[in-house]
């Protein structure tokens, strides 16, 4: 999932079964959210911040065992910084897979870690969280069926991530703008929607095509979404 761009991959069948390299998976914004994939992926990296709403710097490392072999037949010829190092003097550092750690960690990023799964077990697991953002998602849906003012960023449905939705006006004086004219009349609607507090950082992100993007996620309750979607109609009308 590219929260960027607000696309996701939507299945693993490109790539071999009896692939020779490895495949990389930047997973932040699927993880705890979409079903991965795992036969497939050899190297996964995820955090907290984006599914689960939590510190961005304590993050996870997945590897397979192609990826392990890998590992172990393998030495680059440059250095490589300490605290990244998985392998000395030729072998795999196999503590490091087993809780010790390199170099001291915040306490406080664990315990907000261990904070969040007690939440997520207490409302009923990974299948909760992704009933919530189903649900949002299917007002986000419903929404832009009501009404002509805005449709989706992505346009086909196949690639379309379940979170976030990417928003963009259908007006004229919004489509016959420039690239940059287009940023500048989407963050009149959002410098509106902070100032009225319907919304917060909802622009999208600059080096994507102009749009709007809201977060549906299981962080993100519903009663917040729907006033931040009815606060987005009624700044565009006043705005347009």
């Amino acid at each position: 999932t590219g929260t960027t761009t607000c696309v996701c991959v939507p299945h693993a069948d490109w790539i071999a079964k009896d692939r020779a390299g490895l495949t990389f998976c930047d997973a932040a914004s699927a993880a705890f959210l979409v079903d991965l994939p795992w036969e497939k992926l050899d190297v996964t990296t995820f955090s907290c911040q984006k599914v689960l709403g939590g510190e961005a710097s304590f993050g996870f490392l997945v590897l397979s065992p192609r990826a392990m072999e890998r590992l172990a037949q393998y030495t680059p010829v440059w250095p490589i910084p300490r605290l990244m190092r998985l392998k000395q003097e030729g072998a795999i550092l196999e503590d490091v897979f087993h809780v010790q750690v390199i170099n001291t960690i915040s306490l406080l990023v664990v315990e907000d870690f261990l904070n969040i799964l007690t939440w997520v077990d207490q409302i009923g697991g990974v299948q909760a969280l992704r009933r919530h953002t189903q649900a949002n998602y299917r007002y986000m849906e419903e929404w832009l069926e009501r009404q002509s003012d805005f449709t989706y960023f992505v346009s086909d449905p196949a690639v379309r991530a379940m979170t976030p939705v990417g928003l963009v006006p259908t007006c004229d004086a919004f489509t016959e703008r420039s690239a940059e004219g287009q940023w500048q009349y989407l963050a009149r609607i959002t410098d509106s929607l902070a100032k009225e507090r319907f919304a917060l950082d909802v622009l999208g992100h600059r080096k994507s095509a102009p749009h709007l993007r809201f977060w549906t996620g299981p962080t993100v309750s519903s009663t917040d979404l729907i006033c931040a979607i009815e606060g987005l109609s009624w700044v565009y009308t006043q705005k347009r």
